[in-house]
């Protein structure tokens, strides 16, 4: 959960109630929004279908609230998204889906911090394992540490370190 200005964000899954139902197993992720001081629900930020709330992370700098998103778009098909909100504006001011590139970062558990302009990202990641023609391809782990531009997103410097296949297990 992150403290913002007299609001509590946290990620979950929420039910989305039918008019006149008491309950609905048809649940969404998002970023549930909270009056610090009475509890009352104050709105919501959506997350992709598919996102896996605890592995959800946010920060602020005082002003916008940063968080990351890790979401199955389809079974054993992965993405992951970052992303910028307002909440003066209650609008996501930006949010990136990756994988950008047929090769690019899947799978990312983020620790974030932000500073000024700059968002930074820690993260253990994998290739994108998968072919055109949907199969799997075993891919090598990483750790990496990113920096993005806060004002729209776009990645300033990466730098990745594979993690051998022995210890893989014991890095998580």
């Amino acid at each position: 959960p992150l403290l913002l200005n007299g609001k509590l964000y946290c990620a979950a899954c929420f039910p989305i109630l039918p008019s006149g139902a008491d309950y609905s197993f048809d649940v969404h992720p998002a970023i549930g929004i909270w009056d610090a001081t009475t509890g009352k629900p104050m709105g919501r930020i959506p997350l992709p279908s598919g996102t896996v709330p605890w592995l959800t992370d946010l920060v602020s700098d005082g002003t916008s609230l940063y968080g990351n998103a890790y979401y199955q778009v389809s079974w054993g098909h992965c993405r992951s998204m970052i992303f910028r909100y307002d909440p003066a504006t209650a609008r996501t001011v930006w949010s990136i889906n990756y994988p950008t590139a047929s090769n690019d970062f899947v799978n990312m558990s983020v620790a974030l911090s932000v500073d000024g302009g700059t968002l930074m990202a820690v993260f253990r990641a994998e290739d994108s394992p998968y072919k055109t023609d949907g199969t799997t391809i075993p891919t090598a782990t990483h750790h990496v540490a990113a920096a993005f531009d806060t004002t729209d997103g776009h990645m300033l410097w990466s730098k990745t370190g594979e993690i051998p296949s022995s210890s893989s297990s014991m890095q998580d």
